[in-house]
Order: C-alpha cells, then sequence, then structure tokens
C-alpha cells in the first residue's frame, strides 16, 4: 500500500509529460502541413505571390515605397537583394513625411524609385492589427498625390499598381 501510494503521483505526473509531449507532437505536425510546407512552394506562398513582381523586378540600388507590412517588406528585402524599403508606417511618430522622403532619398541615391500603391491603400487587416493611425495615410495620400505627377504607371496586377517615381520632382524645393 505505501508503494501504491508513492507510485500514483509519479505516475499523474508522467501522463501528464507524454500528454504535453504528444500534444506539442500533433502541433509541430499540424503547423509543419498548414503553415511551413505550403510556402516551401512560392505558388502557394501569398506573401510571395503577392509582391511577386517587385521581387522579380527590382535591382540592386533600388528604393521601394511600400505599405504592405513588416512580413510582406521583409519578404522583398530577402528575395530582391540590394534593395532597400520604405515603410512610413513603421514610425507612425513623423510629422513632417515629406521632409522624412525627402532625407531617405537624399540619404540613400537610389537609382530608381518604385511605389507600391500598398501606400495608398494599404491592407485595412494591417490596418487594423498594427492599429495604423488613419491620420498618417491621410498625410500619405495628401503628400504623394500631390505629386503625382511624377509617377509612371509601370506595372498592374490583382494585389497591386506599382508606380515609378521621377526623383527630380519630389527633390525640387
Amino acid at each position: 500500500m505505501l508503494f501504491s501510494m508513492l507510485i500514483i503521483p509519479v505516475i499523474d505526473k508522467l501522463q501528464i509529460r507524454i500528454g504535453i509531449l504528444v500534444i506539442t507532437i500533433i502541433l509541430m505536425i499540424v503547423n509543419c502541413y498548414g503553415s511551413i510546407l505550403p510556402q516551401t512552394n512560392h505558388e502557394h506562398d501569398y506573401s510571395y505571390k503577392f509582391n511577386s513582381w517587385l521581387i522579380n523586378n527590382c535591382r540592386k540600388g533600388d528604393l521601394v515605397v511600400s505599405g504592405s507590412g513588416y512580413i510582406s517588406d521583409s519578404y522583398v528585402r530577402f528575395y530582391a537583394k540590394g534593395i532597400d524599403i520604405f515603410s512610413p508606417f513603421i514610425d507612425q511618430n513623423l510629422t513632417d513625411l515629406g521632409y522624412y522622403f525627402k532625407k531617405t532619398v537624399t540619404t540613400l541615391k537610389p537609382k530608381r524609385i518604385l511605389f507600391s500603391s500598398t501606400i495608398y491603400y494599404p491592407n485595412k487587416r494591417y490596418m487594423q492589427t498594427e492599429k495604423i493611425d488613419t491620420n498618417v495615410i491621410n498625410q500619405l495620400k495628401a503628400f504623394f498625390l500631390e505629386n503625382n505627377k511624377n509617377l509612371l504607371l509601370i506595372h498592374s496586377d490583382q494585389w497591386q499598381d506599382i508606380f515609378l517615381f521621377e526623383q527630380e520632382g519630389i527633390l525640387k524645393e
């Protein structure tokens, strides 16, 4: 009886440990089949498909102006090596976006500046999850739409429009 009293707590803890291990293994398998494996094929990877034009057409020295969010911007940065990303939504405390953009362009001296339409019309889900201030979006729209004569549409697909930006137009004081 003494042995039974001593072994029961050990069995309970062992069963809990085994249960936790089994649940962990099941979650790892489900995650692998549901999240990881589909993204090993670019045809099933949403972020890759969304940014495929930028990934395949950006060149070293380009600056991409994007409002797609951290994950999407990271895809472009990873696959299209040698480019820079300007994403004003990261720092929402900017009071003068025009100045910040000019400073970025002056500092980086990009060969080309490509604008994604996501800067004007960011993904609603991204805006909600990242709590993007609508004042920042209104500032962006006002600033860039005021300079839209410097934008040339070079690509359009179901995901986004891409514009080539004439640098001299924005840098004129």
